[in-house]
């Protein structure tokens, strides 16, 4: 899959779109400052030459160095591209010939910038279609303020420049699929976007959704044909709209639906696992005894596998040194779990939430309020026909099955190395998708997890549950403001920020996934909403809603 997330989505970013890439398009690479950066900027080159500090003045950027001498006149346009030592070298002579009080700074810009330019300087031409320095500044907003998963990797909020540095496969992902999603959607996406722009978009989305359908953990011949319907699409649109060349990779990208006929979802053949192995192999020191090197190697990972397991298997107690333990463990080791990689492999085996390993402890239960007893009873009741459950506080004394009124609360729960917690003590991974009981798929906050314990029919049965808080859909008279709908296989929309009076009782399984959060206030709605990105890997579209 490097070829997708690497020579497709990244290629799109930094060869077409000249983003994080030195070269091409002039200060590409330079980082992004904002009005006050740029003065920050430029009073550090008046400090530097009052000081007569050669080195310092030397190691500022060129744009700001060419802007303060063009605007006093040290020096003029030229064809030649002086390098920053002989700016700083001019512009030393001046104040040594004229006197620090004869400086002059240039004004800042009045929006964020790659490349600072005087007033009177020309706009450098944009590439055609591409993310403005003002978008990109907005992605790397977005990307802070963006609530993800625990087990997806947050993407730095330096994306798309130097600063940045390089990112894996995986970043780039959740970068270009996830975060750049939710961010050019939103700003190219509305009714008042360019065309321009909205065509780009499309382009772009063909791109995502290709990627999306070539990852998914189970593949179908429908799956195929539409990974590479997208994919002729956005290959098509780049010689169009760009005329851009395109190169090997586009190539072999159109080969993939084959090797997707033939062999299936592509994390049971990909090469992840041997890059990693890869990796810790050039990393182990060997003490010049290289013979001992492949036993070294299996006991270590071993221990590591065994410690891994302990840790996310035992029911630590509640108890802060406990807490501290286990937090410090994920933190040290987070990489080695966390990532679409991981879960991607770990989804198409493990066990399934209902028959997670759990020890019911009578001594650690709750009452269950009214209201979610009441829920649990009609919904256990739905799938046992011969003879329902009687409420526990009825008065009859018929001798019927009571349903238990108590459950054992916990923090968390873990779906095929996926875990899903309560707000209170798991924000990140309390964003989820589920299915309600009108089968339709809505998107919620997990308030409580609990498990209950009953018998039926001479069969002991403790399952999980979840309190969910669904967010609200759009009204009718907004649905035309949410710019995600105008692209379904996004399998993304909006809710109002705000959750419906009655919170839902869901069984586990009822869990479709997580998704990615972002909260802002669309045009032409006055009300903060919430993008669901969802971050589904198996199943057909998550949203049924009418599309336009």
């Amino acid at each position: 899959m490097h070829n997708i997330f690497l020579g497709e989505l990244r290629h799109h970013w930094r060869d077409l779109w000249k983003i994080g890439r030195s070269g091409g398009q002039k200060g590409a690479n330079s980082a992004l400052h904002t009005p006050q950066e740029q003065e920050t900027q430029l009073r550090r080159i008046r400090t530097a030459m009052e000081n007569r500090v050669e080195n310092t003045l030397a190691s500022m950027r060129k744009d700001y160095l060419s802007g303060v001498a063009r605007f006093n006149r040290v020096i003029g346009h030229t064809s030649g591209n002086p390098t920053r030592r002989e700016y700083a070298v001019v512009l030393l002579e001046w104040v040594d010939a004229n006197g620090i009080h004869k400086l002059e700074l240039p004004p800042p810009m009045a929006e964020a910038t790659q490349q600072y330019r005087l007033p009177y300087d020309e706009p450098p031409k944009p590439t055609r279609f591409a993310p403005s320095s003002q978008d990109l500044l907005q992605i790397q907003e977005d990307i802070s303020a963006t609530i993800v998963p625990s087990w997806l990797e947050k993407v730095p909020s330096t994306f798309g420049t130097a600063k940045g540095g390089k990112l894996k496969a995986d970043h780039w992902r959740t970068a270009c699929t996830v975060n750049a999603v939710i961010t050019l959607v939103r700003r190219w996406g509305t009714a008042n976007s360019d065309p321009e722009e909205l065509e780009a978009l499309k382009n772009y989305i063909h791109l995502v959704v290709a990627a999306d359908f070539a990852s998914r953990r189970s593949m179908t011949p429908v799956r195929a044909a539409a990974y590479e319907h997208h994919m002729e699409a956005y290959l098509r649109g780049l010689i169009r709209i760009y005329h851009h060349t395109l190169v090997p990779n586009h190539h072999l990208a159109l080969h993939l639906r084959r090797f997707l006929d033939a062999f299936g979802p592509v994390h049971g053949w990909w090469t992840y696992p041997f890059e990693r192995y890869n990796g810790l192999l050039q990393r182990l020191k060997t003490n010049f005894k290289a013979a001992e090197m492949a036993t070294t190697f299996m006991r270590y990972w071993y221990i590591g596998t065994a410690l891994r397991w302990l840790i996310r298997t035992v029911l630590w107690p509640s108890i802060e040194e406990y807490d501290v333990m286990v937090k410090s463990f994920e933190r040290a080791f987070s990489d080695t779990v966390r990532g679409t990689r991981v879960t991607d492999i770990l989804a198409s085996n493990g066990a399934d939430l209902d028959k997670a390993d759990f020890m019911y402890d009578r001594h650690e239960e709750s009452a269950l309020t009214a209201d979610v007893y009441q829920m649990l009873l009609e919904h256990v009741n739905a799938f046992r026909t011969p003879a329902p459950f009687l409420s526990a506080h009825s008065p009859a004394n018929d001798g019927k099955a009571r349903l238990h009124p108590a459950g054992q609360f916990v923090s968390s729960i873990h779906q095929k190395g996926i875990r899903f917690a309560t707000r209170a003590k798991g924000l990140r991974d309390s964003f989820i998708l589920f299915r309600s009981d009108d089968g339709m798929v809505r998107a919620g906050q997990i308030s409580q997890i609990f498990y209950h314990h009953r018998i039926e029919e001479n069969c002991t049965i403790t399952q999980p549950y979840l309190i969910v808080d669904a967010y609200s859909d759009l009204a009718p008279v907004d649905i035309p403001n949410d710019p995600y709908r105008r692209f379904p296989e996004l399998d993304t929309c909006l809710y109002y920020d705000r959750f419906e009076q009655q919170p839902q009782l869901i069984p586990a399984h009822g869990v479709v996934a997580h998704f990615a959060a972002f909260k802002y206030i669309p045009d032409g709605m006055n009300e903060r909403c919430i993008v669901a990105r969802s971050l589904d890997r198996v199943s057909e579209l998550s949203f049924q809603i009418v599309w336009y």
